[in-house]
This record gives structure tokens, sequence and C-alpha cells, in this order.
């Protein structure tokens, strides 16, 4: 968990990486449980789904690396972003579209 900075915006958003099956993995439940669990100030915006975790040689992950890569397309070498839009409850995959939104500080954050 790191937090990512978003064009016109003050502070950081929240950021999660993991590895996972996507194909096994509930959203919904997920979903649900950041809702329920997390203050709307603590869900992560993002989620990022790596292939494979990067990590120093005590098995910490390199988060420097994840914070400047943060949500942006053109630098997570394929792997998958997916962001909770203001006023959703529901993680959905980022696309270029939207990622447009985001950098021209309209998305709401």
């Amino acid at each position: 968990v790191y937090g990512v900075k978003i064009p016109k915006n003050e502070g950081r958003a929240g950021m999660v990486a993991f590895n996972c099956s996507l194909n096994e993995f509930k959203w919904n439940d997920f979903s649900d449980f950041v809702c329920k669990k997390l203050p709307s100030y603590a869900q992560p915006v993002f989620i990022r789904i790596i292939e494979e975790l990067e990590t120093t040689g005590t098995f910490k992950l390199k988060k420097n690396n994840l914070r400047e890569e943060a949500y942006h397309l053109d630098k997570v070498d394929g792997d998958q972003i997916f962001v909770k839009k203001p006023g959703d409850k529901t993680y959905t995959l980022l696309d270029q579209v939207y990622y447009d939104v985001i950098q021209e500080g309209q998305a709401g954050f």
C-alpha cells in the first residue's frame, strides 16, 4: 500500500499492489470488504495487479518504483490497473479514456 499523486489534487491517493489470479479474484467481495471495513479516506483508489512482485533482499516490496509508476498506463508494463471512481462502490479496469480524465484533473478525487 502506498500513496500516488493525482494532478490538481492535494495529498495522495491510496494505491495497493498485489498479485493474484484475475479469473479467481472476487472483485465484488473485495469491494464490499473495503467499503465496510475502511473509512472512505483510507480506501485504496487504485489497485495494480502485478505478475511478479519485485522485492528487496529482505523481501520487502520496492515501493519507490511502484510510487513512480503509479497508475500511469504507459509505465506499468502490462500490469492491470483498477480504479474506484468517486461515488462507485466497485473497482473497474482503468482505460485510456478515464486515465485522460484523471490526468486533466477532472476525475473528482
